[in-house]
């Protein structure tokens, strides 16, 4: 493992000159929505206080009553919804891209009243539900039970609740104890999950916790950020099978970091900084300040050289919810150049996990897993 202590005075500071143009604006279907709506490809989705309203294009929308969770799959093809029903059941709902109902069935053994359900669905139709803490069932695209997971520790301190990862193919998957409590200190603890009663420890420490876990889009690599109070964070990589492949320590207090898809840059955000190394030798290759609330994303385009950060205030804790004072962030390493603009519409979040910015073309981007997708355009 090769460490990197980052040193103010080493910093890459890049200024805040004018960009000569930096716009966003809404794209899409999803291009009218309020803060409490959300689009599948053909529907829209609005979430109220006693569950989920779908609006199809072409029929009449249906109405959910006692929804105890809701996933949209990653390019907004499926919904999955885990309604309780009118006793002590709960059933699973897939609807398509259209908002029109695929298939529903009951969850056996589940508890509607579980305040740690949660549901993830993947383009194909497989589905993750969790319960009771760190319960994990793997759904087949038919709705079948495929094998069920226990991510508990086991410790007489007990555990937060556990956590789900995955590619945004669900061909890497990890699961998480993000906190342990041992006799003296808390720890934390990763898995990668192989098949049933297959899995391979990826990270375990008794005395540091796990603040997030980023797997890239192809699933090949896996980056975890660990903390300790009193103590700098830790970023560590790994690939897919659980190898470490660098470990970084900076003086920041991280709020997440990026790796492109080759594993050749992984970006690194705080509150109000972003930096991006080259994993190769950990040379850091760029670094600023944003005047900014709260950084909550962050990404390096190799190809023009540009930082895409976005900032603001999640209203609702927990990566959910609406945004107050969104702003988009562009920041470019060659030019030294740094610009901003403000998003005058609406912008809320489901899961921060979900959001992704997509380089169209050179300074082109778009900006996916928001109540509207919307299009970037930067130029320096």
């Amino acid at each position: 493992m090769k460490y990197l202590f980052t040193a103010l005075c080493s910093l890459i500071c890049i200024s805040h000159a004018t960009a000569q143009e930096i716009t966003v604006s809404p794209t899409g279907f999803s291009g009218q929505n309020d803060v409490r709506t959300f689009s599948l490809e053909q529907a829209h989705v609005t979430k109220n206080p006693s569950g989920l309203i779908i609006r199809p294009m072409e029929s009449t929308p249906v109405e959910l009553s006692r929804v105890r969770a809701f996933s949209f799959s990653p390019a907004s093809k499926l919904l999955s919804v885990l309604q309780a029903g009118e006793t002590d059941t709960l059933q699973a709902q897939l609807f398509d891209s259209r908002g029109r109902a695929l298939k529903e069935f009951p969850l056996e053994h589940f508890s509607p009243g579980d305040h740690t359900l949660d549901v993830t669905v993947f383009d194909d139709g497989r589905q993750v539900v969790r319960d009771n803490v760190a319960n994990f069932t793997f759904l087949d695209t038919d709705g079948s039970r495929l094998y069920s997971l226990s991510n508990s520790t086991g410790t007489a301190g007990g555990e937060t609740v556990s956590e789900f990862k995955a590619d945004r193919y669900g061909r890497t998957v990890v699961l998480y104890n993000p906190q342990i409590r041992y006799d003296e200190q808390t720890g934390s603890r990763a898995r990668i999950v192989r098949g049933e009663d297959h899995l391979t420890n990826l990270y375990e420490s008794p005395g540091r916790v796990i603040k997030g876990i980023h797997i890239t889009e192809n699933g090949s690599y896996i980056t975890v950020i660990s903390g300790r109070e009193g103590t700098d964070d830790r970023i560590l990589l790994f690939d897919r099978f659980g190898n470490p492949i660098r470990e970084i320590t900076t003086g920041e207090t991280v709020a997440g970091t990026t790796l492109t898809g080759d594993a050749k840059y992984l970006t690194i955000f705080s509150e109000s900084r972003a930096q991006v190394y080259r994993v190769r030798d950990l040379e850091q290759i760029g670094s600023t300040s944003l005047r900014a609330a709260s950084v909550f994303y962050a990404a390096y385009y190799p190809e023009d050289q540009q930082i895409l950060a976005l900032s603001g205030t999640i209203d609702g804790g927990e990566g959910t919810g609406p945004i107050s004072g969104p702003e988009v962030h562009a920041i470019h390493l060659a030019e030294r150049q740094i610009a901003r603009t403000r998003i005058d519409f609406p912008l809320s979040v489901l899961n921060r996990d979900r959001i992704r910015i997509v380089r169209r073309e050179a300074n082109r981007y778009s900006i996916e897993g928001f109540n509207r997708h919307m299009e970037v355009q930067a130029g320096f």
